[in-house]
């Protein structure tokens, strides 16, 4: 009987030392949301020639036109999982409320400057956007001039702090994810 008495109590305080530390133990915190959205007044979007040849974004610089960068994303903490789409679209410099633009990917054979040994940068044109998807482990960018991509941008309210606009996207990456946009965005203006 002292035998069976002795073994229980050690089963027992065993389970319960493994459940305390099962629920108390930290956990994982998930994938963690990276998003990034601008709307960007008074600034033109730049590009950068991918290795594959196709054009992706790569930031933006002062001058006549708005810029809307659009990145959207989740990244696991502490590891290299991850994924996340980069859209920049270029509109004119004059918007109003109501105003509807129809995009389209970046025209083939733009001029390109090499800058530093490897990035050959340039200009997007009002009405052009460029996408860009990466994964783990794969990514691509937006084809030029690819005739299944594109998509409409729609003013729906704008201030002089405020701007809501609905994007309708799509663009085809080949050999990876394709982007979809289909929602409303309601962003400071920068």
């Amino acid at each position: 009987m002292r035998f069976s008495l002795r073994a229980l109590i050690i089963v027992v305080s065993f389970s319960a030392i493994a459940c305390a530390a099962y629920h108390y133990w930290p956990r994982e915190p998930g994938a963690v949301s990276s998003d990034d959205f601008h709307w960007r007044d008074y600034s033109v979007g730049i590009m950068d020639q991918a290795y594959s040849g196709d054009l992706q974004p790569h930031g933006y610089t002062c001058g006549g036109g708005t810029y809307v960068e659009l990145r959207e994303g989740a990244h696991m903490p502490g590891s290299t999982g991850g994924w996340y789409y980069q859209v920049g679209i270029q509109l004119p410099v004059d918007i109003n409320v109501g105003d509807q633009f129809d995009l389209y990917p970046v025209a083939r054979g733009r001029h390109l400057e090499p800058v530093g040994e490897f990035d050959r940068l340039g200009f997007l044109r009002p009405c052009e956007f460029a996408a860009f998807y990466f994964g783990n482990p794969i990514g691509g960018c937006l084809k030029c001039e690819d005739a299944d991509s594109g998509g409409t941008l729609m003013v729906v309210s704008m201030t002089r702090e405020h701007v809501t606009f609905e994007v309708k996207l799509h663009a085809e990456i080949s050999d990876s994810w394709n982007v979809d946009i289909d929602r409303r965005f309601s962003l400071p203006r920068e």
